[in-house]
């Protein structure tokens, strides 16, 4: 399967998670006061994974946010740091 994402797809993959943090807001968390029961299971689902994000961000709150320039020179980027995903 590691073999299946090819060089492109698996930095475009680390260009769309780049663009998720920077333009992350953590206010768009629904609170518990919310009837969540109402809301669509993708919602929920969505949802469920700000919040776990938002404990990631309660430790350390200065992650570096570097813009990923997908037309730049890939050595010394992010996009050379890993060739291909380790899945298990």
């Amino acid at each position: 399967m590691q073999e299946s994402l090819d060089l492109d797809e698996w930095r475009h993959i680390i260009f769309l998670s780049s663009q998720f943090v920077i333009d992350y807001d953590p206010a768009i968390v629904v609170n518990d006061e919310t009837p969540i029961e109402a809301m669509s299971a993708a919602d929920r689902n969505h949802n469920a994974f700000y919040q776990s994000y938002n404990k990631i961000l309660g430790f350390h709150s200065k992650f570096k946010k570097p813009v990923v320039d997908m037309d730049a020179a890939h050595k010394g980027t992010i996009l050379a740091k890993m060739l291909q995903p380790i899945l298990t």
